[in-house]
């Protein structure tokens, strides 16, 4: 497979897919970005301007998967 083709595989992930699939809200997102307990996204666009934000959706799951599974005492 070629890098072209590699991409095309890639699936983005919107905030409100992220927020709806974790029930937590934007801001919580942004946060846990902010203080590195979350993947950071990619960031269409210039920065000055309207901007596209999206997590690569493999981003997201590993971070699911790496997550404690039980509550600790």
């Amino acid at each position: 497979m070629s890098h072209s083709e590699a991409w095309k595989d890639r699936k983005y992930m919107k905030i409100g897919e992220i927020t709806d699939m974790l029930n937590v809200s934007r801001q919580t997102v942004y946060v846990w970005v902010e203080e590195k307990n979350f993947p950071k996204p990619f960031i269409f666009g210039d920065a000055t301007k309207n901007t596209t934000v999206r997590w690569l959706d493999t981003d997201v799951k590993k971070w699911l998967d790496a997550l404690p599974r039980e509550k600790n005492d």
